[in-house]
């Protein structure tokens, strides 16, 4: 499915998508991990067939899996957000197209969207955030709102990294954005529709 819609990276994150299917053996060499034979698990079925495990190993896919973010409100993604961008952009700049998910499409996955499309635009926050809900049609998007505080922080870190040393162009910056406290209610008044009666 994926290469029908040409995804030649993939962004996952907090789902351990590089972890070998049941069916296989994860010490067999790529070439034989997906025949029957010595490396075969018995009962399982074909080995892996369609895991990012498996179209990574055999290098139909690049993924970047990002572990140990759990959409708890406690886990940050923080120090992960510039590698990320990074990773996405030269992903792009190679001509790939990137998949970012996670295991529902809510919170993780639209905060690693958001932060790309705030570096790659320079748009802040609430700008960035209403293109990625804009593109998902009807889905809502959420970022829990220890994410959400994340990309506060990313939108300063960009500021500055704009500005440089020229304290009226970070002033400038730093004008275009939301304090925490506004954007909370922003963002509740947007979903609020979404919210049971």
């Amino acid at each position: 499915m994926l290469h029908a819609l040409g995804i030649t990276h993939v962004v996952s994150v907090g789902e351990c998508a590089l972890v070998p299917p049941s069916n296989v053996d994860p010490s067999a060499p790529a070439s034989t991990s997906c025949t029957v034979g010595p490396h075969f698990i018995a009962g399982k079925g074909p080995g892996g067939h369609g895991s990012l495990w498996m179209e990574e190993r055999e290098g139909r896919i690049k993924v970047l899996d990002i572990k140990g973010v759990c959409d708890d409100g406690i886990d940050t993604l923080e120090p992960q957000l510039e590698p990320i961008c990074d990773w996405i952009e030269k992903a792009r700049a190679e001509g790939g197209k990137v998949l970012v998910h996670c295991r529902v499409g809510v919170s993780r996955s639209a905060t690693v969207t958001i932060a790309y499309v705030m570096k790659h635009l320079s748009l802040p926050l609430v700008d960035a955030y209403l293109i990625v809900r804009s593109r998902r049609l009807s889905v809502l998007i959420q970022p829990n709102m220890r994410l959400l505080y994340n990309l506060l922080g990313w939108e300063v870190k960009l500021a500055r990294e704009r500005a440089g040393d020229d304290p009226e162009r970070l002033r400038q910056e730093l004008a275009r954005s939301l304090n925490w406290p506004y954007l909370a209610k922003e963002v509740h008044l947007l979903n609020e529709k979404y919210l049971p009666a």
